[in-house]
């Protein structure tokens, strides 16, 4: 579970990054999804000390954004990879909810704070996401 969640926060890491990287002509989007991936490399390296007590086990990760398609509009091009992250984020909030149930069940307070920190700051990203859509959707429908 440890090596799950940190995998899928490494990933949403990535993801962010390739979202500023692609639509760095908005610069609330490259300077917003960089600030949120380093928070979550920063999440993913919290859980490194509890790897060796827990077991470092990973699962497969989610497929990568696809690539944006020759003539692509740049707007539906956002949509579709905020979406991407969003769906990314909102999972890896399920990833940290389970953790911390596990990490009240084995009452290890330590890992129950990081828990609950990583949490509030991972739910920052599916806030982002959502907000970002409701601004880039009506751009998105006109252009």
């Amino acid at each position: 579970m440890i090596g799950v969640t940190a995998a899928a926060e490494e990933q949403l890491a990535e993801q962010l990054r390739e979202v500023g990287r692609r639509h760095a002509a908005e610069a609330e989007v490259l300077l917003t999804a960089n600030r949120l991936a380093e928070l979550s490399s920063r999440n993913a390296e919290a859980l490194r000390p509890f790897g060796a007590k827990y077991g470092p086990s990973r699962e497969p990760e989610e497929p990568p954004m696809r690539p944006p398609a020759d003539g692509d509009d740049p707007h539906v091009g956002l949509l579709r990879d905020l979406r991407h992250v969003h769906v990314l984020a909102a999972g890896v909030v399920l990833d940290w909810t389970a953790l911390g149930r596990g990490a009240a069940a084995a009452r290890d307070e330590e890992l129950t704070q990081a828990v609950s920190y990583a949490t509030t700051q991972t739910t920052r990203t599916v806030k982002w996401t959502k907000t970002m859509l409701k601004t880039a959707a009506p751009q998105a429908l006109t252009s």
